[in-house]
């Protein structure tokens, strides 16, 4: 039970690492002397997954890879749309 939690966790962390970083370059793109915001949004995004799987490492590396697993399934899908959004599909 506790790996379907932290695969939503590691979900949750996935889509908003994934959303911060599209904000990120989006803004960069509009914007390029906001060149700054990116290392912020870097440090940011950075301490959160790192803050996330630390405390999920303290139950275990079976854990941590289902919170990985998660992360990544976050990152295929919204990968998937942003690419539908923009073939217009």
């Amino acid at each position: 039970m506790i790996w379907i939690a932290s695969f939503a966790v590691g979900g949750g962390v996935g889509v908003v690492y994934f959303s911060a970083l599209w904000l990120t370059v989006r803004a960069i793109g509009a914007h390029p002397r906001l060149a700054g915001i990116l290392v912020l949004s870097s440090l940011g995004r950075m301490l959160l997954v790192g803050a996330a799987f630390a405390l999920l490492s303290q139950r275990g590396v079976g854990v941590s890879l289902a919170a990985l697993a998660g992360l990544l399934l976050a990152r295929t899908l919204l990968l998937r749309r942003l690419m539908e959004a923009r073939s217009g599909t």
